[in-house]
């Protein structure tokens, strides 16, 4: 989520910062509405642009990156199962959505009230609205609404003619998109220049139409000789607005040449630009909390450790009669017994043959990252992986012993264990690339190999609905309670 909000608010930006400095400046008042509406929905969905971009990108810049999983604290206790903070983020949120779709409705519901109250006269295309109040005339889909100030009829012609431009070109819809978007976004400063862009343009596209049907000079008196108290509706084109002076101004200005036209081929390539900017940025770590910015350079998959075969249990000794027995095989890898933590630092317990690098999907491009067992009944993905986190918890917690020499030297420390998940969900691939010795990173490989003897194995890493290897990361900090450290 924090993801989309950053990209969608730079993509806002940087396209209304094209149209405030270069694009606001036509007559192309048309395309100015096409424009903005467009920029808005390209923020909206600049997740699949850069999604799409990033595909391409990695096709030709393949770069492995291994899944990082939370630092977990080990102290040698069970630690207490915390009960989760408050989302505060998210009932801020909703508070604030809340709230503004409370004044959506309200000022529906204000509209409605004018409606009713008002004295109706049904003309061809809109309807006239006479309200008692004293307020500025404005329209709402195909209803104009009046005070009786404005019933004179060399004012109301002039009023209502503007005003059914806006009806006729289907403005109210714009609006009431805006104020969808500003309701869900409320937070974003972006929808309020947004806002009053989309007004402002469609002020101009009804004055410019109004002016062909009457004095430029009279229409003007009249902009700047409102009567009546401002009552204003966030979901009404108004006829008078606060940009009265833009207003005369573009009314005044020469049209745009027809090269001007060019300038809106700047609009693509500016999305494209900064949705491949946005699709190659820094490199980065998955963590079951979602993608976050990485805190160290690209980590690339070691190259795989050669299998070591797990030594054959003995035969049992025959008879003095009978010829000696062959070699018993191997045992299958979910049947294994306990062994010695020093002698299984790089085996492969799964029975599947390493992995090469052409083999393994680079983490930011899998659409499903690797998960711990256990949490595939939850809803939706973002709940399987915080469950998937918190059982690897209690599983490492559980199972994890602090290593008696350790916990004699007084040796604490944080250490790193990769390993692979293959397409079958079993662990490959074990490495220690930090170990702060004493034992440690022998039994966190001890940890790591228990996995494959689990009724359940590891949900493999997807693309495309398909399962695929990737590398993962697990550091494990170790750190003595005082009293057991003897300090």
């Amino acid at each position: 989520m924090t993801t989309f909000i950053i990209q969608s608010t730079i993509c806002w930006f940087v396209l209304y910062l094209l149209y405030y400095a270069v694009l606001r400046k036509t007559t192309f008042f048309i395309l100015n509405r096409i424009y903005l509406l467009g920029a808005l929905l390209s923020g909206a969905g600049i997740l699949y642009l850069t999604d799409f971009f990033k595909a391409i990108l990695n096709e030709e810049t393949r770069t492995y990156l291994a899944v990082n999983l939370p630092v977990m604290e080990f102290s040698g206790s069970l630690p207490q199962q915390s009960a989760a903070g408050f989302p505060w983020l998210m009932a801020i949120y909703l508070v604030g959505a809340t709230l503004a779709f409370v004044r959506f409705f309200y000022g529906i519901l204000r509209i409605y009230r004018l409606y009713q109250s008002g004295a109706k006269e049904r003309h061809p295309g809109y309807t006239l609205v006479f309200t008692a109040q004293n307020h500025l005339p404005f329209s709402f889909f195909n209803l104009v609404f009046a005070g009786r100030q404005f019933s004179r009829p060399e004012i109301q012609e002039k009023v209502v003619g503007h005003e059914s431009i806006h009806i006729h070109q289907w403005h109210s819809v714009d609006l009431l998109l805006m104020e969808i978007l500003h309701c869900i976004f409320w937070f974003n400063p972006m929808l309020y220049f947004y806002k009053r862009a989309i007004r402002q343009n469609h002020e101009y596209l009804a004055d410019v139409r109004t002016v062909q049907r009457f004095s430029m000079k009279s229409y003007i008196d009249l902009l700047l000789n409102p009567s009546g108290s401002h009552l204003e509706l966030t979901l009404a084109s108004h006829f008078y607005q606060s940009q009265i002076k833009n207003r005369i101004n573009m009314l005044q200005a020469n049209r745009s040449s027809k090269k001007d036209l060019a300038l809106y081929l700047l609009s693509p390539l500016v999305l494209i630009a900064t949705a491949i900017i946005m699709s190659s940025s820094t490199p980065q770590f998955w963590t079951p909390s979602g993608f976050s910015a990485g805190s160290q350079d690209t980590i690339p998959a070691p190259p795989p450790p050669p299998d070591v075969a797990a030594p054959a249990p003995p035969a049992p000794p025959a008879p003095p009669s009978a010829s000696p027995a062959p070699p018993a095989p191997p045992a299958p890898p979910a049947k294994k017994k306990s062994m010695d933590a020093a002698s299984k630092s790089s085996l492969t317990l799964a029975p599947e043959p390493p992995a090469s690098n052409a083999d393994l999907m680079p983490a930011d491009q899998l659409d499903e990252m690797p998960r711990f067992p256990g949490c595939e009944s939850m809803g939706t993905k973002a709940e399987k992986e915080s469950c998937a986190s918190e059982k690897l918890m209690r599983f490492v917690f559980s199972t994890m012993k602090y290593p008696e020499d350790a916990r004699k030297k007084g040796i604490e420390g944080q250490c790193f264990a990769k390993f692979r998940v293959d397409k079958n969900g079993y662990i490959h691939d074990i490495v220690i690339e930090q170990d702060p010795g004493a034992g440690i990173g022998k039994e966190v490989t001890r940890i790591v190999e228990t996995m494959n003897q689990m009724p359940e194995r590891w949900i493999p890493g997807k693309k495309n609905g398909k399962a695929v290897n990737a590398m993962m990361t697990l550091p494990v900090k170790f750190k003595l309670d005082n009293a057991k450290s003897g300090k």
